[in-house]
């Protein structure tokens, strides 16, 4: 346990890969398919997957360990984005390389064009500029920014517009 702790600080005395929020900043337990939760008293809820922490969620700090494999790491970060999304957005800054910074970033991005209610927002403004170009690169990879092409109009759009019109008048209900 030590030598775990140890291993995850870094040169300078603090903690790395942590996601930091709003003071008290707590948000709900999820239960997912691919994690088992854990509420501790103090009120920290570790996310295990086979039976490792992935994301420990303390509040005011969202941390986001090493996976197994890619595809192990890339679920933390979803995780923890999804985690972040659903506070308060008061304070939101990523504690880490370059690296971890972007891929929380990108799974940030995955969360906000999911459609969901909730937003991945960051509130430090170089990790705002570094949001914004993957972003952009999110949007083209998945074709968001391809625009629509309608000849109607997108506030009402009949099917019968599309119809050809050759002067045919269809028959008068009776009325006797």
């Amino acid at each position: 346990m030590y030598r775990e702790k140890r291993k995850e600080r870094t040169p300078n005395g603090g903690f790395d890969r942590l996601i930091q929020c709003g003071q008290a900043d707590d948000s709900a337990v999820y239960h997912l398919r691919s994690y088992t939760s854990h509420l501790h008293r103090d009120g920290t809820v570790e996310y295990l997957r086979d039976g490792r922490a992935g994301v420990i969620d303390r509040g005011d700090f969202v941390h986001v360990k090493p996976g197994f494999n890619d595809d192990d790491e890339l679920d933390n970060y979803r995780l923890a984005a999804n985690l972040v999304s659903t506070k308060s957005g008061d304070a939101v800054r990523i504690i880490g390389d370059d690296q971890f910074v972007d891929q929380v970033l990108d799974a940030g991005c995955g969360v906000n064009h999911r459609g969901s209610q909730y937003v991945f927002q960051v509130t430090d403004p170089e990790q705002m500029a570094r949001y914004d170009v993957i972003e952009k690169d999110h949007r083209q990879y998945y074709g968001y920014d391809e625009p629509e092409v309608s000849t109607h109009s997108q506030a009402r759009h009949d099917p019968m517009d599309d119809v050809p019109d050759d002067d045919y008048q269809p028959p008068r209900p009776f009325v006797g």
